[in-house]
Parts: C-alpha cells; structure tokens; sequence
C-alpha cells in the first residue's frame, strides 16, 4: 500500500479513465458492499466523482478527510473476506472516510471507452 495525496489520485484517475473503463466499488465498514459499478466512464468535478456505464450514473462525493492510496492484488486478502467476493483487479485507488466506509476505484483492463 502506498499513501498518495489527493492531487495524485486524481492524476492516477484521470490517466486511467483515459485508457479504460472503470470499475468502482464501495462499501460500509458496517456492511458488505453498498455499490459495484464496472464498465464505467468518469467525469470528474473536484470533490465529486461520477461514474457512468450506460444504465445510470453513480455519485462519489469525497470529503478534505478523506485518505487515498494505491493498493496491489495481494494486499486486498482482508477486504475480500470482508465483502464476501474477489476484488478482480490488479492495481486500485482506495479511498478511505473517516467514519472507516472504503472505496476502491480500478481499471478494467479488457475494456477501452469509446472515443
């Protein structure tokens, strides 16, 4: 895991959205997953996040708290457990709130958005 500032994540998220569809997945420290969103584009308004896949859009608003970091397959064993599935992806931004929710943003490498 490596601590990244806000301005870096969204350099990371603006060089993925360029080259592939995303995938987002969000969930409660209290729960299993609260949404899953794949095959989506973003659109980006500082401190907010849209994602859209063709059927709807999804909202992400990220608080001056929130942390970010770039985490690796390996590390994600905890999260996994936790949500009752796999996390499919190599690479993913996390952001993580203060009241403990989770968010991991990635590409999705078999899918390129349309131009």
């Amino acid at each position: 895991m490596r601590q990244i500032s806000q301005a870096e994540a969204v350099r990371e998220l603006t060089s993925w959205n360029k080259s592939s569809l995303l995938g987002c997945t969000f969930s409660r420290a209290d729960a299993s997953v609260v949404f899953r969103v794949s095959r989506a584009t973003l659109e980006m308004r500082t401190p907010t996040l849209f994602f859209l896949d063709g059927r709807g859009e999804a909202i992400l608003h990220i608080g001056a708290d929130a942390s970010f970091s770039l985490r690796e397959r390996e590390e994600l064993a905890v999260e996994e457990k936790r949500l009752g599935f796999k996390l499919d992806f190599e690479t993913s931004l996390q952001i993580k709130f203060v009241n403990h929710d989770s968010c991991f943003i990635y590409e999705e490498k078999s899918s390129v958005p349309s131009q």
